[in-house]
């Protein structure tokens, strides 16, 4: 990891803590295509609850990206 505005060792060490504890999470990455009115307030980098009503799954997702058609 290069971070050299990072010039601290308190803070390098913060930073390299939470960097750490977020790789090791587990994660998944996929697309998702929904209607218009649904992505209009989802943002790039906003997080969002995505729930599957038939399989009762909830799962909180952040967007990476987002076409421009959508609005």
């Amino acid at each position: 990891m290069d971070r050299p505005w990072i010039t601290r060792v308190e803070q390098a060490a913060v930073v390299a803590a939470e960097l750490a504890r977020l790789a090791g999470e587990p994660g998944l990455s996929g697309t998702l295509v929904v209607r218009r009115e649904k992505c209009v307030e989802i943002e790039p980098g906003m997080r969002f609850l995505l729930t599957h009503a038939a399989l009762g799954l909830s799962v909180i997702c952040r967007c990476e990206a987002k076409p421009s058609p959508c609005g």
